[in-house]
């Protein structure tokens, strides 16, 4: 089986080799790994240093995209390189490389069709900050009950998956991908399950994502409506999406 390892960076020079090059190359019934970056348009050397430090396969926006978008390139372009399993993993040092084969496991042993990294399972809870505890919790509540299935961490995005289950996902958020995904697959009925992860926090460094917390949870609740509006007309197409659409558009209005 092949796996890939994706990392998205945007200007992560300072953190990309340690990860590059701490990526587990022996993994128990994994015949090859291989490292694909993703530099969301970095204004330091974030490319040529993941180079450097031997990634397989660099690849590099003009401008910064975002995460979901260098998110969805590393998935399209492992599956384009033959990837059997793909593994997404920050830059910036945050999530332990070694663990890799931790999340891969349970699908080797065909346990799962993803793997997602949980900081709120083990030890590893006590680490992250209260006010990411507390908007996790109520966002991953959120999740779970929206995909009937209970998920401790959604917002985490080092997380293992099948080639099948990459091909399935489906964005239309631009601000974050992590728990649309898990709603989507859940719709699907891909097996999810979770393992627990190390984190560590540095100081001085701040989230690409999560700048304010309310204005973030409005915006993935809002990804999380829109995913769950295109899997009810998908699922009820049958009706007839005109239709659909102006039941849709009634119960807004009335």
């Amino acid at each position: 089986m092949k796996l890939i390892v994706v990392i998205p960076a945007f200007n992560e020079e300072q953190s990309i080799v340690s990860v590059v090059k701490g990526v587990p190359q022996e993994i128990k019934r994994i015949d090859t790994t291989e490292i694909l970056v993703v530099d969301d348009g970095s204004l330091d050397r974030t490319a040529e240093f993941a180079k450097e430090a031997g990634a397989n396969y660099v690849y590099k926006f003009r401008n910064n995209m975002g995460v979901v978008h260098a998110f969805q390139m590393g998935i399209d372009k492992a599956l384009e390189n033959g990837a059997d399993i793909i593994v997404n993993i920050d830059a910036d040092r945050q999530f332990n490389p070694s663990e890799i084969k931790n999340l891969v496991k349970p699908i080797v042993e065909g346990k799962a069709d993803v793997v997602l990294g949980s900081r709120f399972i083990g030890r590893s809870y006590h680490q992250v900050p209260v006010k990411k505890r507390i908007g996790n919790l109520l966002i991953s509540l959120l999740v779970s009950i929206l995909s009937g299935k209970r998920i401790r961490d959604t917002q985490c995005g080092f997380r293992a998956l099948t080639r099948d289950a990459a091909k399935r996902i489906k964005l239309t958020g631009l601000f974050t991908y992590t728990q649309e995904m898990i709603l989507s697959l859940s719709f699907q009925r891909v097996k999810i399950v979770e393992v627990p992860i190390s984190v560590k926090y540095y100081k001085n460094r701040s989230s690409r994502v999560v700048k304010n917390i309310p204005t973030y949870a409005l915006k993935v609740i809002g990804i999380m409506i829109s995913a769950i509006i295109q899997q009810f007309i998908f699922t009820l197409l049958g009706i007839g999406f005109i239709t659909i659409t102006i039941i849709l558009v009634l119960s807004l209005i009335l």
